[in-house]
Formats: structure tokens, sequence, C-alpha cells
């Protein structure tokens, strides 16, 4: 990460690892590559090949992990517009988090994911309350 600075080039050394977290208190993640949908007026899934990849929770604790041990993160955004729409894999990737230790300690103790949601995707898991209590998901409704 390259330090603030005033100059039309960039920087000739990287922010210490100490001044990370203060920088850069939310750190994104992307949880998913493309998208499920095919709108006429998005590059989006034409870039991604028409494949719609995704990390599993596995992953995803272990990034969210790495980044809070060694830059002290705390926050992070998942980038994934559509984080509620597969009931499975968000409740996969939830229950993981809920119950994921590093060298003995709760990663849901020391860290918080948020993301945003459509309106419809966050009706279809209201009877799922792990989804905002188990590891502190914060939806974020956009418009559908």
């Amino acid at each position: 990460m390259e330090p603030p600075g005033r100059h039309a080039t960039l920087c000739t050394h990287a922010l210490p690892v100490d001044q990370v977290g203060r920088r850069s208190p939310i750190s994104s993640l992307v949880l998913t590559f493309s998208c499920k949908f095919n709108c006429p007026y998005c590059p989006i899934p034409a870039y991604n090949q028409r494949q719609h990849r995704v990390k599993s929770g596995e992953r995803i604790a272990e990034e969210m992990w790495r980044l809070n041990k060694e830059y002290g993160l705390r926050y992070f955004f998942g980038a994934d517009d559509n984080f509620f729409n597969d009931k499975s894999r968000t409740l996969d990737i939830v229950e993981k988090l809920a119950r994921t230790e590093f060298d003995g300690l709760r990663l849901s103790r020391r860290a918080r994911l948020y993301t945003e949601v459509t309106v419809h995707d966050t009706l279809q898991m209201k009877e799922h309350p792990s989804t905002h209590h188990a590891f502190s998901i914060r939806p974020v409704p956009i418009a559908a």
C-alpha cells in the first residue's frame, strides 16, 4: 500500500505495516468474481468469460484472519452484490466464520464482515437469524 502523497509520481517505498490499519480502517474482500446475471448494458459477465466464481467460507475466513494478523484490520467489506442470493453458500460462509479459530482465538471476536445485498435477497434470508448474529454480518441493502 502506498503512503499518502501529493506528488504526480508513486512513492518509492510502501506504507509501513504498522500504519496500514490506521490509513485503511476497512478492507475490501472480493467474495465472488463476475455476476450470475447477464444485463445487456454490463460488461462484467463478458469480462469474466461468463463464469461466476465464488470463494469458500474457509478461504474467506483465512483471508480475514491473515489481514487481521498482519495489518490489524478488523472491518471487512465483502465485495459481492449477490451475497444472500445463494442461501446454502451464504449459510456456509456465515457458519464457517462463526466457528473459525486461529491461534486459539475466535475470528468472530477479532473481525466484522459487512456486505451489500439486495432487499429481495435479504427478505429471502429472514428465516435464518444466524446470518445476522453468528458473525455480525451487517447487510447493507441496495436497490433491487
